[in-house]
């Protein structure tokens, strides 16, 4: 059945629960229940567990100390979490600030504060139905202390299809990725979107992947992301292996200082595809290539247009690489175009430009309008881009005015 608790003036206004021997609260089987004004101080369990409920309110919490996780949700539909305080949970090392598994509907997670847990903040995952996520306005900060701790991660495994969103929201002081997107679990096969816009990252860790992995289908829209400090394989990686589709765009997004760590990357393995925009970006200051991305035999088709990179390649413990924007095929297929791009701050050993082929790769270049042009050059590829150096290994053939395809 439903019932309410409404407190009127913040947390604490709607009653305590200090230092429950289990669970501070356990809702089972429930329909429409709201908790407002409520504080939860030291459970010895979980904060708030609540198991198939459906129609779950929490608003204007405060959830501190729980040796558990602070909310746990499983199974049920429809939750939303407003304006709440998670603080300091999973105490006995394995709960996080927010633990849903098994929703369906919608679960909504705006103005709130998550801060402090060892095993990560916040995870989402199902195997099965549909689920749109929604996190707004929400603070994430001091995650787990492995790199491994993600802020977010949202697991859609299975058949699961997620349509998800994390904007306007800011991450600090994590060891641990930003946000995590993409399956867990063998053999899923869902089709899934990540929206991820006008977020602040500060500080280490605060990484934003996408892996693709098994047979899903992944879309992503990676845009107006401010980094600062983000560090990580890539502070936006993007990733597709198995069977699986990566489509979308990395755009206008600023990324500054990222330490040892490159700016942008896409990686794309055998018998998987990513057809990628990556446009309009700022990339300053990074450990190794301002954008990168390696095709190891799958199929790639990359757009990179427009994007300033300014002193790249910085590490001083060996993870600089090769260039500004730099783009390898070491097989499968690889439609590249790349144009009006502005490369500054190049250090001696390396180049604004790399573009590599090996082995069996078949590479291509767009060549837009055709030209007598049969094979990319460094004359070409600087007309096309400003900078001043570029390397070129390999043949590759121009595109005789066909376009590589887009997102």
């Amino acid at each position: 059945g439903a019932f309410t608790v409404l407190g009127n003036a913040g947390p604490g206004s709607g009653g305590l629960l200090s230092q429950t021997t289990g669970d501070a609260v356990r809702l089972v089987d429930v329909t429409q229940v709201t908790l407002r004004g409520l504080e939860i101080l030291d459970a010895a369990a979980d904060g708030i567990d609540a198991a198939t409920g459906n129609g779950l309110v929490l608003e204007d919490l405060r959830i501190q100390r729980s040796r558990g996780a602070g909310v746990r949700i499983s199974g049920g539909s429809n939750v939303e979490i407003r304006s709440s305080d998670v603080f300091a949970s999973g105490l006995l090392g394995t709960g996080r600030a927010l633990e849903v598994s098994g929703l369906s509907g919608n679960l909504v997670v705006q103005d709130s504060r998550l801060e402090g847990a060892p095993a990560g903040l916040a995870r989402v995952t199902s195997s099965a139905g549909s689920l749109t996520v929604n996190v707004d306005r929400t603070s994430f900060r001091s995650g787990g202390p492995f790199a491994s701790d993600a802020a977010i991660e949202i697991v859609p495994d299975g058949a699961a299809a997620f349509l998800s969103e994390v904007c306007t929201s800011s991450f600090a002081d994590l060891h641990g990725s930003a946000v995590i997107f993409g399956p867990e679990a063998a053999g899923s096969s869902g089709s899934s979107s990540l929206t991820a816009t006008s977020n602040v990252v500060s500080g280490a860790g605060g990484s934003v992947r996408v892996i693709g992995g098994f047979a899903t289908q992944l879309q992503i829209n990676i845009s107006q992301n401010a980094f600062d400090g983000a560090t990580g394989s890539g502070v936006v990686f993007v990733e597709a292996s198995g069977t699986a589709s990566v489509r979308g765009s990395v755009s206008d997004n600023t990324v500054r200082n990222s330490g040892e760590s490159a700016g942008i990357v896409a990686e794309v393995f055998p018998g998987a595809s990513a057809t990628l925009l990556v446009q309009g970006n700022l990339v300053a200051n990074t450990g190794s290539d301002g954008v990168q991305a390696v095709n190891f035999g799958g199929s790639l088709s990359l757009a990179v247009l427009a994007n300033a990179v300014d002193a790249h390649n910085l590490s001083t413990l060996g993870f600089a690489n090769a260039a500004g924007i730099a783009t390898y095929g070491f097989g499968g297929s690889t439609c590249l175009a790349l144009g009006a791009n502005a490369i500054s701050g190049t250090l001696p050993s390396f180049v604004d430009y790399h573009v590599e082929t090996q082995g069996s790769s078949a590479f291509s270049f767009e060549e837009i309008p055709d030209t007598p042009e049969s094979l990319l050059t460094v004359p070409f590829l600087l007309g096309l881009n400003t900078g001043t150096t570029a390397d070129i290994l390999g043949s590759i053939p121009l595109s005789g005015g066909a376009a590589c395809g887009r997102p």
